[in-house]
Parts: structure tokens; C-alpha cells; sequence
């Protein structure tokens, strides 16, 4: 294990939720997740101790209520759940604290 100042911390807000639960998730820009939270009421989210690097943020409208992504089913007609990224890309560095971040999904 590394020291507490080795990692960075972010404190989130996203507006304009549609619907709730939902899951809100840090990804590398090649896809692959580094944190995530899930939050059934909440539109203030707190990731801690992330490694340092750069990263987007994904939110997920889980509309099934299993926090995870579902593709859907086309015999079925159902739809795969919303999935709304951030056009901004964040430098995580260590020992750095992000406060109040926002994140607004468009409606």
C-alpha cells in the first residue's frame, strides 16, 4: 500500500438526473473503470483513494435497479440502459483534492 497522499480524491455533483438509481463511474479513456459508485437518491457522489492518471466520467441510468450496465434485448423491445459521458477529462494527481465537481447531464 502507498501513503494517503499517493492518492486523489473527488466530490461530485451531477444535476439534472432524470431518474434514480444510478451509476456513476470514473473510465480511462480506453474504457476501462476505475471507481465507481452507485447511488439510489443522491446526487452528490464521493470517490476516494484513486490512482492517479487521467479519466472520464460515465453515468448510467439503471433502470433495472442491478448495478450494472444492461444491453437490452431487441426480440424483447427493450432498450439498453442510457449511458451519458462527460466531454471533460480529468488529471487526477496525487494528493489532490477535486471539491465540488459538477457534472450536468443535459435533458
Amino acid at each position: 500500500t502507498q501513503a494517503i497522499s499517493e492518492y486523489a480524491t473527488m466530490n461530485l455533483t451531477v444535476l439534472n438526473v432524470k431518474q434514480f438509481p444510478i451509476l456513476v463511474e470514473l473510465v480511462t479513456e480506453k474504457g476501462v473503470v476505475v471507481a465507481s459508485q452507485y447511488s439510489e437518491d443522491s446526487a452528490k457522489i464521493d470517490f476516494e483513494g484513486l490512482q492517479a492518471g487521467k479519466v472520464f466520467l460515465r453515468v448510467i441510468y439503471d433502470t433495472n435497479k442491478n448495478k450494472v450496465w444492461d444491453t437490452g434485448n431487441y426480440l424483447e423491445k427493450v432498450q439498453p440502459e442510457e449511458v451519458i459521458y462527460s466531454p471533460k477529462e480529468y488529471d487526477l494527481r496525487p494528493n489532490w483534492d477535486y471539491v465540488d465537481e459538477v457534472f450536468e447531464l443535459s435533458q
